[in-house]
Parts: structure tokens; C-alpha cells; sequence
């Protein structure tokens, strides 16, 4: 067996390799903006709301989340580049209440999904792929109240990433779910970037009085950018999933996809081994403290 030792020099023409690849087949746009299915009110952190209306007819049968046990997904879909992807995500979208996509790709399969299993969906457009719209993507069962799309671009290779806000009606309770999806930044030299996203969102989980769901591809791939999280989560209060099967991707041997949550009792925490993606799918159910 060969063992190859990389220097920083030939890292970083790697990396430089990447950016001239990707960015020949991208397009970002200046300013961050949100397509969806279903308009509702956003925050300045996502000014250029560009939505798309639902080309299907659905009969809402329900209009809160069930504060007693409702049932998330938080998965890297990998783009939709692997195969199988739509099976697996049918599959998980049958029993699923809350979608939470890293790597969401818009493709005509994506949406034609989403609008089969009658979801309510945005996704933050991080940049265009062959004229497909890239980003986080968060879809319910239920109407959201509010959400918020913001981004925080790659040092290295200049393609942004992306973080979804989404708050949720819960019945039989006063406060509403607060939902974020964040997909972190990946290549950087230092920390200052990947600490800027994840306080970015801090600001409103301060001001939420509700239950709060975080969740996504962080990519702690090394003990620094794991400290970081565990210390904001310790500052707001967040628990993390814990998953018994754990047989989440790993990279450098560290975990990269994540669940912490606030207000929340968490159960039946699994992780699906699939080949449709470069990330296994986290679900867990959820209720209400």
C-alpha cells in the first residue's frame, strides 16, 4: 500500500485545482436570496425572496407541528449527484415531518419530491450548478411563520455556504419551534470564518423564548472547529443528539453532521447507512418539554 504525505504546497494546489473546477460550472449570485413554494414573512438577512409557486393542489390537513412527537431528518444530500438519492429521500420523507438538506440541489426531481409528499419547502441559494439552484434546504409538513436565509463565503474557495431560519407553529403551546440549518464553512486557514456563521445565528436564538433545533453538516473535522460548537452550545443552552448506532461520516476521524436542541425531548436518534451520498442521514424524533 502506497502512502501519500501531502505538504501545504500541494494542498494548496489542490484547493486551487477545486476552485477553477467548480467555479467554471457556478454562478453566485451577489446577494442571498431564498426560492420556496410558499411566500412568507423573511428578514433582511434574505432581502431577494424569489419563490416559486407550488404547481400542485394540496388539502392542508395539518396547520401546527404535534408538539407530542414530530420526526426530523438532517441530511448532506451530496447535490443529488449519487444515485439512489430520490429513493432514499422518498423513503425518509414518508415518515418525516421536518427535511433538513445540506447540499440541497433544485433539480426538477427535487421539486417534483417535495411537492409529492405535499412539503413546504425553501432553499437559500448559495450559488447555481449548471443553472440549478444550490443551498440549504428546509421543508415541513406544516406552513412555517417566518424564515431567514444567511451566508458566509468559503475563504478558499469563494463559494458561499448557507444557513436557513425557519420558525414553526407547535399546538397546544404558546412559543414556536425556531429551526435552523446550517451547512459551515469547510476550507479555511484559521477559525474566524467558521466562528462568524455560527454566531450569526445567535442573535435570534437569544431573542427566541421556544423550543430551537440546529442541525446539519458543521464540519468539525478537527478539534478546534468541535470546541467552537460545543462552547456556543454550552452559552445557548443546546443539548446534542445522541445517536446509539452512531455511524455518522466522518472525516479526519472527527464527526461532521450534527444535532443539538433546546426545550426539546429527543428519541428513537438513528443513522441510516445509505450509498446515496457521501453523508448518512441523522433522524430523530422530537417533543416538546
Amino acid at each position: 500500500m502506497m502512502i501519500v504525505n501531502f505538504s501545504a504546497r500541494s494542498t494548496a494546489l489542490v484547493v486551487l485545482l477545486l476552485v477553477a473546477l467548480i467555479q467554471g460550472c457556478t454562478d453566485v449570485p451577489d446577494r442571498i436570496s431564498v426560492v420556496g413554494n410558499v411566500t412568507v414573512p423573511s428578514q433582511e438577512s434574505s432581502p431577494a425572496i424569489q419563490l416559486k409557486k407550488t404547481e400542485f393542489t394540496r388539502q392542508e390537513t395539518m396547520t401546527q407541528l404535534d408538539s407530542s412527537g414530530f420526526r426530523v431528518l438532517s441530511w448532506n444530500i451530496y447535490k443529488g449527484i449519487k444515485k439512489e438519492w430520490k429513493s432514499d429521500l422518498q423513503r425518509f420523507a414518508k415518515q418525516c415531518d421536518l427535511l433538513l438538506l445540506q447540499e440541497g440541489y433544485l433539480s426538477a426531481d427535487m421539486h417534483q419530491l417535495l411537492e409529492k409528499n405535499l412539503y413546504y419547502w425553501h432553499i437559500a441559494n448559495a450559488f447555481c450548478f449548471r443553472n440549478t439552484v444550490c443551498g440549504v434546504l428546509t421543508a415541513a409538513k406544516i406552513k412555517p411563520l417566518s424564515q431567514c436565509a444567511m451566508r458566509q463565503q468559503e475563504p478558499l474557495l469563494r463559494l458561499p455556504k448557507t444557513t436557513m431560519v425557519t420558525s414553526y407553529p407547535l399546538n397546544d403551546q404558546d412559543e414556536n419551534l425556531l429551526v435552523i440549518n446550517l451547512h459551515m464553512v469547510n476550507f479555511t486557514l484559521g477559525q474566524k470564518a467558521f466562528r462568524s456563521q455560527l454566531e450569526a445565528v445567535a442573535s435570534l436564538m437569544i431573542e427566541h423564548q421556544g423550543p430551537i433545533l440546529l442541525a446539519g453538516d458543521l464540519n468539525t473535522w478537527n478539534k478546534k472547529r468541535l470546541a467552537i460548537v460545543q462552547q456556543f452550545s454550552i452559552k445557548h443552552g443546546l443539548e446534542e443528539v445522541l445517536f446509539p448506532d452512531d455511524r455518522r461520516s466522518k472525516r479526519f476521524g472527527k464527526v461532521l453532521d450534527h444535532i443539538w436542541y433546546r426545550g426539546l425531548i429527543a428519541s428513537a436518534a438513528h443513522i441510516e447507512d445509505v450509498s446515496s451520498s457521501d453523508h448518512n442521514p441523522c433522524l430523530v424524533t422530537f417533543k416538546v418539554q
